[in-house]
C-alpha cells in the first residue's frame, strides 16, 4: 500500500497502523490466569429422576419407591480454573488449563460430583 505512493497524510495513517500492529505483536508474553468461584443453592432433582411414582412400560406399570424418584438437596459448589498461556511465535502458543469443580450436596451425598480437567 505504501509502495504505491499515497498522499503524505494517508501514508502517515497507514504507517501508524502498521507500527501499532508491530507493537502489539512484540507485546506477546506469557500469562497466568486464575479464577475461583463459589456458589450455593438447592437442586430439586439432584439424581435426575422422574417425579412420577408409577412408570408405564410395554410390559406393564411399575411403582417406584421414593429412592427411585426425584430427590432434592441443597448444595455448595466451588470452582477453580488456572490457565497458562505462553506464545512461541505469531502463530504458535502453549496453552495449558487446569480446572476443577467440586459440588457437594448437603442431604444426598450419593450424588456429590467432583470434576477435574486438564486441557492442552
Amino acid at each position: 500500500m505504501l509502495a504505491e505512493g499515497p498522499p503524505p497524510a494517508v501514508a502517515g495513517s497507514i504507517q501508524g497502523y502498521l507500527d501499532e500492529i508491530d507493537r502489539q505483536r512484540s507485546v506477546r508474553s506469557l500469562r497466568l490466569l486464575a479464577r475461583v468461584g463459589f456458589s450455593t443453592g438447592y437442586d430439586d432433582n439432584v439424581n435426575s429422576a422422574t417425579t412420577d411414582s408409577l412408570i408405564a412400560t410395554p410390559i406393564g406399570a411399575f411403582e417406584l419407591s421414593e429412592a427411585g424418584q426425584a430427590l432434592g438437596s441443597g448444595f455448595a459448589e466451588s470452582t477453580v480454573r488456572l490457565a497458562y498461556e505462553h506464545p512461541l511465535s505469531r502463530r504458535k502458543a502453549i496453552d495449558v488449563v487446569l480446572s476443577s469443580s467440586l459440588r457437594h450436596n448437603f442431604d444426598q451425598h450419593d450424588f456429590d460430583l467432583d470434576v477435574y480437567r486438564v486441557e492442552t
